[in-house]
């Protein structure tokens, strides 16, 4: 994918744009974690990159550039490796060094697997949750629950909506357990299709 169309939006704001010095920056990125395939959101209309804060100064600080210049090469570096991402994601192979290397970095076998749940979704999709243990005082001693909470996408396209329920821990083994056997069947099935 060739960099000119999306280099209009850098030379705007910080003059000349330098394409050894932004591949430098993307690999600096990958490299020192600043980008991660965690946090990569995808999402039913495409992928978003998320960078961590510190990113701006890092770059300022490593390439001696000015903190306009280190926000623009950022936003220039987060919609490359998005859209180079999303092309992977629908078959297209990397078309150059560059993209080669972000796919190798940021790509999983589970990112694809998200945006077409998303895509195709028919149900709201599970986007996270956690379990929080409890200990109540009670007239017959401590008494132990666990709360759920759970973050649900409604459309696809980061429409969150959260709840949170309190339950016990025989009834998280049974989850547990429903769960479990899910992902045996599946592991099962898969191994008998390969017979």
């Amino acid at each position: 994918m060739p960099y000119e169309s999306l280099v209009e939006k850098i030379k705007f704001r910080s003059g000349k744009f330098d394409k050894e010095l932004f591949e430098r920056i993307v690999k600096y990125l990958i490299e020192k974690e600043l980008i991660t395939p965690e946090n990569i959101g995808v999402y039913r209309s495409g992928i978003e990159v998320r960078i961590k804060t510190i990113a701006e100064m890092d770059l300022v600080k490593e390439f001696g550039i000015d903190i306009v210049q280190a926000v623009d090469y950022l936003s220039i570096a987060s919609f490359l490796i998005s859209v180079v991402l999303l092309s992977k994601i629908e078959g297209e192979e990397p078309s150059s060094e560059l993209e080669q290397y972000i796919v190798e970095k940021l790509y999983t076998p589970e990112t694809k697997k998200k945006f077409l749940t998303r895509k195709f979704m028919t149900n709201p999709i599970l986007e996270e949750f956690e379990i929080l243990k409890f200990v109540k005082d009670t007239p017959e001693g401590p008494l132990e629950s666990y709360g759920v909470r759970i973050s649900i996408d409604n459309s696809g396209d980061m429409d969150f909506e959260e709840f949170f329920f309190e339950t016990t821990k025989e009834t998280l083994q049974k989850i547990i357990k429903e769960i479990n056997s899910v992902i045996n069947n599946d592991a099962n099935e898969g191994n008998k299709k390969e017979e």
